[in-house]
């Protein structure tokens, strides 16, 4: 409960923090929830930025982490003001509408349910504990932003990152977490403030409830991904876009171009952002002085802002492995080897592809990936939960025609379908790239789910409520079903290592490793990747690394040559690969004669159980 504590005061300081910016910018808002939510952003922003200057100073260590962290949350508590900014809600009113208070209890339902699922010990998904939440703990060992050139995605932009970072340095792993939750949290009441302001407060509050109720939005925003968080920062450069259009102000372009610059520093897929950006400003422009040149500068000044906040990330990943976006473009680049650089273009089907180098598709692209970027096949699943948007989007969006002739209305589906085709050709047609899209389709789908519910005719307005609230209620029940398996550990009757033990199938030897092995040790993880949970330093064997390949080495002998000039002293080893990870290059190694040879001559039992072994590198006969 602690870390759920912790987590409120990091909301709170990110807020204050970043409305003293706000203030003295002299941004105007036109609500508590667009305030509270630009804030927070501009709060973590400022935070995240503070690291980063840590890593590069190579004072991003444990101790000077926590004491910036904890000063920085007294001075934001300070400045938020809290009675103040509880008055201000309380102007919302919401308890004089039954219906609207109806909705307003299962959106706090569903994020105090998220927020406990979140608050247990990472554990089950792979990213976060191969990359997101496992690179802020090397930096936070080494003390500076290191290279660890075994794990894929050791170069890209970090921001959520570090932000996790000043979580592991507080607490744990869990407050990392929960620092993701927030940003679903503030998402949530982000849209509110959005629907208010450019439609009405029940817009808001729909939009709000079909945002949390989307299955994608449930389970990675409560685990240690970054992929909300890009959604949040997002959201905030289209909104404040979206204000600039209206005021012509150059402090609302410059907020637009911090906010993309935040975005873009958090995940490479932040960069569709200018996509849709600079020809927006550079329209806006030409339409408001009649001279393409007024357009053009004011998108070159955008662009200057959002790319000189993520230059440090990408001439990092220049100067440590020859490539910008390593190991995307590889091949243009001549970065570093990589095994598989990732393909930027979805459906990429060489002559079938279509025109333009793909970009326009074919007919046979069109058949081949049809069921994969329908959002239909997402509403069901079909996908998996990453693609799980949920059944809002299929059943609203297509009476926002109803509304077609309001403008602010019609272009919010302009934009979304904009964005829709940038996440099939460009995204991987994976809406958990893309899923500042469902914010803003949340946003539409609101507007229709509001005009029902207040529809003239009040037998049509009480069976749309009935159905809209018992969608509601299945929503909060399944969030209930994912939060009761981690109920005992979050509220202390289990503890984080029985909780882990029985959850992680590598969490017991790397237990035994922390306790046992000598300060100096280097591990060898072979068959796995979760290394979050090992404190000592370590390195992966995945097939797609250029540092470690077994191919090149015909004897022992020669591999414990280089295993020596690695550092590396001890193995940790999957008992069984499974045929997933077989297939994509890694040896069972038990039954690997060359593995089975150098076993016998150099490596030593020190762990083992049902899942997974420790050994020893030393030389003479071991067991």
């Amino acid at each position: 409960m602690i870390d759920l504590i912790s987590i409120l005061l990091l909301m709170l300081s990110a807020i204050g923090t970043g409305r003293e910016i706000l203030r003295r910018g002299q941004f105007a808002f036109t609500n508590p929830f667009e305030r509270a939510t630009f804030a927070a952003g501009i709060g973590y922003g400022s935070l995240a930025l503070t690291m980063l200057v840590l890593g590069i100073a190579g004072f991003l260590l444990p101790t000077v982490v926590a004491a910036v962290s904890v000063a920085w949350m007294v001075a934001g508590c300070y400045l938020v003001g809290v009675r103040g900014l509880v008055s201000r809600f309380r102007e919302s009113r919401f308890t004089r509408d039954p219906w609207r208070l109806l909705v307003v209890g299962f959106i706090a339902l569903g994020l105090v349910l998220t927020a406990l699922k979140a608050a247990a010990p990472p554990h089950g998904a792979t990213d976060p504990l191969a990359y997101q939440l496992a690179l802020p703990k090397i930096f936070l060992q080494k003390g500076f932003l290191s290279f660890e050139g075994t794990i894929t995605g050791a170069l890209y932009p970090d921001t959520m990152n570090l932000l996790y970072a000043v979580g592991l340095a507080l607490r744990e792993g869990s407050l990392a977490q929960l620092i993701h939750w927030s940003t679903l949290f503030l998402c949530v009441v982000g849209v509110i403030g959005f629907g208010e302001r450019y439609f009405n407060r029940d817009v808001g509050l729909c939009a709000g409830a079909i945002f949390l109720s989307m299955p994608l939005v449930t389970v990675f925003g409560t685990q240690g991904y970054i992929d909300v968080g890009l959604c949040f920062f997002q959201f905030l450069a289209f909104w404040a876009l979206a204000n600039w259009t209206q005021t012509r102000r150059t402090r609302e372009l410059v907020l637009t171009g911090l906010l993309a610059g935040l975005a873009i520093s958090t995940k490479h897929q932040g960069l569709a952002t200018l996509v849709v950006a600079v020809p927006v400003i550079v329209s806006v422009g030409l339409r408001t002085s009649g001279r393409l040149i007024s357009g053009l500068r004011l998108g070159a000044l955008f662009l200057a802002i959002a790319l000189a906040l993520a230059l440090p990330w990408y001439l990092r990943a220049w100067f440590m492995a020859g490539n910008p976006i390593w190991p995307l473009a590889n091949g243009l680049f001549g970065g570093l080897p990589f095994g598989n650089s990732p393909v930027i273009l979805s459906g990429q089907m060489g002559p079938d592809s279509g025109l333009l180098g793909g970009w326009i598709p074919s007919a046979k692209w069109w058949t081949s990936y049809l069921g994969a970027m329908s959002p239909w096949s997402w509403a069901f699943l079909k996908g998996g939960l990453q693609k799980a948007t949920g059944i809002h989007f299929i059943a609203l969006l297509p009476a926002t025609v109803l509304g077609w002739r309001h403008p602010r209305l019609r272009r919010l589906m302009v934009f979304c379908l904009c964005y829709y085709v940038i996440i099939i050709r460009a995204l991987h047609m994976n809406p958990r790239y893309g899923l500042v899209l469902f914010v803003f389709a949340s946003a539409a789908a609101g507007w229709a789910a509001a005009y029902f519910s207040r529809h003239e005719w009040r037998p049509a307005a009480l069976v749309f409520r009935a159905v809209f609230v018992s969608t509601l209620v299945l929503n909060v029940t399944w969030q209930y079903s994912l939060f009761e398996p981690v109920r005992d550990v979050v509220f202390g009757r289990e503890t984080p290592s029985q909780f882990l033990r029985a959850r992680e199938h590598n969490y017991g030897v790397f237990e035994f490793a922390n306790q046992h092995l000598p300060a100096k040790s280097k591990v060898l993880l072979q068959g796995m990747v979760r290394g979050f949970y090992l404190n000592a330093p370590y390195m992966w064997d995945h097939p797609h690394q250029a540092i470690l390949r077994y191919d090149d080495y015909t004897t022992p002998e020669d591999f414990l040559a280089r295993l020596r000039k690695l550092g590396i002293t001890h193995i940790a080893r999957v008992i069984r690969v499974s045929d997933t990870r077989h297939a994509m290059g890694f040896p069972q190694y038990f039954l690997d004669p060359f593995h089975e040879s150098f076993r016998q001559k150099y490596l030593k039992l020190l762990y083992r159980d049902q899942m997974c072994v420790l050994f020893e590198i030393h030389h003479g006969n071991g067991s």
